[in-house]
């Protein structure tokens, strides 16, 4: 049920996380914030919590959050601030795109953005809308950077294996009857990567 104070009786999911680099970090008041906020909303609630030890951590219990949204089993997700849902504004948006698309409200405690009801959803609309404008100016400079580059001669990107005067001798010896295996310790890459580089100037 909907009404002007947004979802009554809806399914809740409490999202925690710290990280386990700092030894005065503690789960608790983050779930205390949760726990309160859903209470007073009558939410039924469940919590997921993630004890990072990392910035590329695993996230186990985000994962199962996202499993039970994707299976109609949640409404609303609560977190105390964007970050503590993502590593950057950029990762938060993605998931804060596929829950809206799942049909999933979400609520910061720390921010008071509920998107369970009209104001809250349109402070989200206006950070997605800031977030998909850093995305296209980020293709843009990098186009230009790539562009700029090539005008000077250079090739950006990640640096070849092999030039092309390795490549064309390797063709040859190739030609001859040598093994992809002989080819790589001759050139010292790996047998995958002279594969993909021959496969490629075919």
């Amino acid at each position: 049920m909907t009404t002007r104070a947004g979802l009554r009786s809806a399914k809740a999911a409490l999202y925690a996380r710290v990280s386990l680099g700092d030894g005065r970090q503690t789960v608790a008041p983050q779930l205390d914030a949760l726990r309160a906020y859903a209470k007073a909303r009558g939410w039924s609630a469940t919590e997921y919590v993630d004890l990072a030890s990392g910035v590329n951590a695993k996230r186990p219990a985000l994962g199962r959050l996202l499993d039970d949204a994707r299976a109609g089993r949640l409404e609303v997700v609560v977190a105390v601030r964007l970050d503590r849902l993502g590593r950057s504004t950029r990762n938060v948006l993605d998931l804060v795109a596929e829950l809206a698309e799942l049909g999933v409200a979400l609520a910061f405690v720390d921010l008071g953005i509920d998107t369970t009801t009209p104001s809250g959803k349109l402070v989200l609309t206006v950070l997605a809308g800031v977030a998909e404008m850093e995305r296209a100016l980020l293709i843009e400079r990098t186009k230009a950077g790539i562009a700029s580059a090539r005008r000077r001669g250079r090739h950006p990107g990640r640096p070849r294996a092999l030039s092309d005067d390795q490549l064309d001798e390797a063709r040859r010896l190739r030609a001859k009857g040598w093994t992809v295996g002989q080819l790589s310790r001759r050139f010292d890459v790996p047998r995958t990567t002279l594969s993909g580089a021959l496969r490629r100037s075919n």
